[in-house]
């Protein structure tokens, strides 16, 4: 049996992702076919299209929306769905919520929209390093 303590995880960003970070709980050596990891994408954040050679790969979304592509379709699923790709199957993701930009910066609704406490959102606009103020000019 191997017990994996959320806490103690490392921060990782994966070959191919961007503007994310990722915590792997259980490595394709402790998983023979899988590998478990918990991700957070900031705004348009995610990874270019690429394959798992030897492994499925599942996203189990816990909260905001997630544009997964692959070479035959492309669904956007939400907190509660999970995607399979399968073991081999190229595939591409992106952080689909768009709220700071629809919302034209207004952080209070954006925390309203994603059902989080503003500080929380501004926490994690400071961890990615966006630019409020680029999407407050924008109309």
């Amino acid at each position: 049996m191997i017990v994996s303590n959320l806490k103690s995880l490392e921060e990782t960003l994966p070959p191919l992702h961007h503007d994310m970070v990722s915590n792997e709980i259980f490595t394709k050596d402790q998983a023979i076919h899988a590998r478990v990891a918990i991700s957070i994408l900031g705004p348009g954040g995610g990874a270019e299209m690429h394959v798992h050679p030897g492994s499925e790969h599942y996203f189990l979304m816990l909260e905001g929306k997630l544009k997964v592509k692959t070479d035959k379709e492309e669904v956007i699923v939400g907190p509660g769905e999970c995607v399979l790709v399968e073991d081999g199957e190229p595939h591409q993701v992106i952080n689909a919520h768009d709220g700071i930009k629809k919302n034209q910066g207004n952080i209070t609704k954006v925390s309203e929209e994603l059902g989080i406490p503003r500080r929380t959102l501004y926490r994690r606009i400071d961890k990615y390093g966006i630019d409020i103020d680029k999407y407050r000019q924008e109309s």
